[in-house]
């Protein structure tokens, strides 16, 4: 017969199971809850966000997945002892039952307590059993859910065991590689690489499973097809709960970003392009100030760096040139205020050494998603030395324009200064062949002299035109000699007052003293001559033609002044200029060679002329050339 066991210690034993049961119940139901507030994944992630977020939620499920399976096989053991215990209580209590059958007051008793108490036992069980199945619910239900989230998640999940072969894929990871699931359970993961990579992946995958390394960032993988692709990588050790090495797992994230890293490169492409470009590309706000947001490294062409200009220690209208500041800084304000969509423009810009260079600079507008103008990128084109050509071309062009009147007025004045001479000498050859037995002796000599004039006249035209061809062609030098300035000087005064004859008066100032200098003299009487010829030429008859020198230590100065008609301010620019003539000269004789070849000379000698002249009362060149003295 079994032991009877007391009541009392009927009641302590479920008393005692009874906290074990009400914990394992709280610990489903908080499972429960955990499982349940998992937020969806916001769409406003980035892709490695959302795999870092999916990596700690994949990573609690199974964390709270094996801790229920855990504590339900420890309830279900739990369940199962008190069954049994319950089991063996109820034989013993049918046991007394039966053996206290004939002491029926006490038994009904002893039985009515142990009805209760089993009653208490069934409803405990009952509850238990209930519990129990909220839990199988809940965790089918967080099953069910994570298993959306993996069949739904854009990145490709697969899950390999300790062999690397495929147990599980999900459909973004098929449809990256091409694959259909079927075709890749069971089939190892090298099936991804080339067959010349087969054997390092998986030495790469068995490090990688024993923690020797990771499979974290970008592998080149290829496709069904054999397609190359891109893709950045990770991975978590899982444990499918089979225990020893088969029961370990790694589940791995893949990402394609191919297109991406074509992009970058790409990106690295066009950089290379623009930072080897002559062509400086900028990007400026439209705020305050239009601060540069971006400039590209080919900035240094101009001695800058990128980073001077976008961290703001440098303002770029700062380094426009100062003249053309305000018309650069009107033409930001003035896209700024009509949102145009060009401009184009020319300026001057000073580099960090502080050279001025012509740049050009074409903006063009940076509109956002609603097309609203936000930005202006510039193309920024050093144009300094095309800027230089066309001003050299531009005063080639002027140059050749201006021979090409030089000529003009050449064969102008040359036909009109040797026809009228040579009239002269053929009439006065006509009169002497045909006449000239009927001719005096005065006559004779008068026709001979008219001659004699026109061909002087002729080779002192020549002679000037050569003259001023060799001073252009630079085939001149100066050949000094030593002279004393003022005994030169007064016989020059003489002979040239000789040929004035009574037609003017030369008053000659000479120098306070004599000295001896080092010039050239042949240079010094072309100067004077052409210079005196003039005053002669344009000064009415009897007026006096003033001719003063005066002398330092190191310059010669020459004043020549005349009474004559003047000079027009509109001529004055250009009285230098050979064949030039001014407009007031009127039937005048002369080339317009002489103030030419004097301006030269004066040049060659390294000296200076300047012209006063007013319309009516006359002109003064004042001629200073320096000298050297002569060394005895």
């Amino acid at each position: 017969m079994a032991k009877k066991a007391s009541p009392s210690a009927t009641t302590q034993t479920s008393t005692a199971v009874a906290p074990k049961r009400s914990k394992a119940k709280s610990d489903i139901s908080k499972h429960t809850a955990l499982t349940s507030t998992q937020a969806p994944i916001s769409e406003n992630l980035s892709a490695e966000e959302r795999i870092a977020l999916l990596e700690q939620r994949l990573a609690d499920e199974i964390t709270r997945r094996t801790d229920l399976e855990s504590r339900l096989q420890r309830s279900t053991r739990e369940f199962e002892y008190l069954l049994q215990q319950r089991t063996e209580l109820l034989q013993e209590l049918v046991m007394q039952l039966q053996t206290e059958i004939g002491q029926r007051d006490s038994v009904e008793v002893q039985l009515r307590k142990r009805t209760d108490v089993m009653h208490d036992f069934i409803k405990q069980l009952e509850q238990e059993m209930e519990e129990r199945r909220d839990a199988e619910a809940s965790l089918r239900l967080s099953e069910e859910r994570f298993r959306n989230v993996i069949e739904k998640s854009p990145v490709g999940i697969c899950i390999t065991n300790s062999e690397s072969v495929f147990e599980y894929v999900n459909p973004a990871y098929c449809a990256l590689f091409g694959y259909e699931a079927h075709e890749l359970k069971g089939k190892p993961f090298t099936i991804l690489f080339s067959k010349e990579e087969t054997e390092a992946a998986q030495t790469l995958y068995r490090r990688i499973f024993e923690g020797k390394t990771e499979m974290r960032g970008e592998r080149t993988l290829q496709t069904k097809q054999g397609q190359p692709i891109t893709v950045l990588t990770d991975s978590v050790h899982s444990d499918s709960g089979e225990g020893g090495e088969k029961g370990k797992q790694l589940l791995v994230f893949v990402l394609d970003i191919t297109r991406r890293k074509q992009a970058e490169d790409m990106l690295r492409r066009a950089k290379v392009i623009i930072d080897k470009s002559p062509a400086v590309i900028y990007q400026f706000a439209l705020k305050p100030n239009y601060p540069l947001e971006f400039v590209s490294d080919n900035i240094k062409q101009f001695g800058f760096s990128a980073g001077d200009f976008t961290s703001g220690a440098i303002s770029f209208l700062h380094h426009v040139h100062p003249d053309d500041r305000e018309k650069v800084f009107d033409s930001f304000r003035h896209l700024s205020k009509t949102k145009s969509e060009h401009l184009r423009r020319e300026y001057r810009l000073i580099t960090a050494k502080g050279r001025t260079a012509w740049v050009e600079d074409n903006l063009m507008a940076v509109y956002d998603n609603n097309g609203t103008v936000i930005a202006y990128q510039g193309v920024l084109l050093d144009i300094d030395e095309r800027r230089r050509a066309e001003e050299e071309i531009n005063k080639a062009l002027l140059k050749e324009k201006e021979l090409i009147e030089l000529k003009t007025r050449f064969v102008t004045i040359a036909s009109h200064e040797f026809r009228t001479p040579l009239t002269s000498i053929l009439l006065s050859v006509g009169i002497l062949r045909d006449f000239g037995h009927m001719l005096t002796e005065e006559e004779r000599t008068e026709s001979l002299a008219r001659i004699s004039n026109g061909v002087h006249h002729m080779t002192g035209l020549l002679d000037d035109l050569l003259m001023f061809g060799r001073a252009e062609a630079g085939d001149i030098r100066p050949k000094k000699s030593p002279l004393k300035i003022r005994s030169w000087c007064a016989d020059f005064a003489a002979q040239v007052q000789e040929r004035y004859g009574k037609k003017h008066t030369l008053l000659y100032a000479p120098p306070t003293r004599e000295q001896e200098f080092v010039v050239d003299e042949g240079m010094m009487r072309q100067i004077l001559e052409h210079l005196l010829s003039n005053a002669d030429k344009f000064s009415p008859e009897g007026a006096p033609i003033y001719f003063n020198v005066n002398l330092d230590d190191e310059k010669i100065i020459i004043n020549v002044q005349d009474s004559g008609i003047g000079i027009p301010k509109e001529d004055l620019p250009r009285i230098f200029e050979p064949f030039h003539r001014g407009t007031n000269i009127g039937n005048i004789g002369g080339t317009g060679m002489g103030l030419a070849i004097v301006q030269k000379m004066v040049v060659f000698l390294h000296g200076d002329i300047v012209v006063q002249s007013d319309i009516g009362k006359g002109t003064t060149f004042t001629v200073t050339l320096p000298l050297t003295r002569h060394q005895v």
